[in-house]
């Protein structure tokens, strides 16, 4: 059975390489997987009727980290991370944080800090949680993520998930998203969203070109990790 808008062609079985894909004997939108494009990662192509076309690459750099920061101990106050790593085919930033704190409490607050830029009269913040406890939190403040604290249950950590869309567009504002899983312990666990809104440095739209996640007190503590994802515009 044909899916709706399909003409009767359909995904042929992979080939090593682009040299291997057949020049005769293929229907136009015959599609075919190329096990290794030139650069060892998997890549799919169609047929037009007169050429083979890439229409999806599955890159290395997609899936992996950049900038070298992937550490299982951090022990600083802040940690920056250069997105100039990246190539500029790269057009999202995606960061996985799973932090814990050495201040003196169960819950400590992370700044998102975007190209250096410090002012807190240059950011939209919008948080929302729920769980033990609710509530939302608008403000000028680039606070927008959460940690877990030294008097958190040992072995609690916080997990964070940044997203930062079209980082290098410097005709709108940047935007950034966030969801936190906020665990001190067994008594203390909620979810917290965040958006926010750089307005830029100056005060008109620029490409982030640093991106810093600093502890509002204390630094991070051993065992806090962070991965950070360049998404690619194929």
């Amino acid at each position: 059975m044909k899916a709706f808008g399909t003409s009767s062609s359909e995904w042929k079985p992979p080939v090593l390489t682009v040299a291997g894909l057949p020049a005769s004997g293929n229907v136009a939108l015959d599609r075919r997987v190329v096990l290794d494009n030139g650069d060892g990662n998997i890549a799919g192509y169609v047929w037009t009727g007169a050429a083979w076309v890439q229409i999806s690459d599955v890159n290395a750099a997609f899936s992996s980290h950049f900038g070298g920061y992937y550490r299982d101990t951090v022990t600083v106050a802040q940690l920056t991370l250069a997105t100039g790593a990246l190539p500029t085919t790269h057009r999202h930033l995606l960061v996985s944080a799973k932090t814990r704190g050495t201040n003196a409490s169960g819950t400590v607050s992370l700044a998102v800090i975007l190209s250096g830029d410090a002012v807190t009269t240059h950011y939209h913040t919008g948080r929302f949680f729920g769980g033990e406890s609710s509530g939302n939190s608008p403000s000028n403040s680039f606070l927008m993520l959460q940690s877990s604290g030294a008097t958190a249950t040992a072995d609690w950590f916080h997990e964070s998930y940044l997203w930062i869309p079209n980082y290098q567009d410097s005709t709108t504002f940047t935007n950034a998203l966030a969801l936190n899983g906020n665990m001190s312990g067994a008594a203390s666990r909620r979810i917290a969203m965040a958006a926010m809104t750089w307005l830029g440095s100056a005060g008109a739209p620029e490409a982030v070109t640093s991106l810093t996640l600093q502890h509002s007190s204390g630094n991070f503590d051993v065992g806090s990790r962070f991965d950070v994802y360049g998404i690619e515009e194929l």
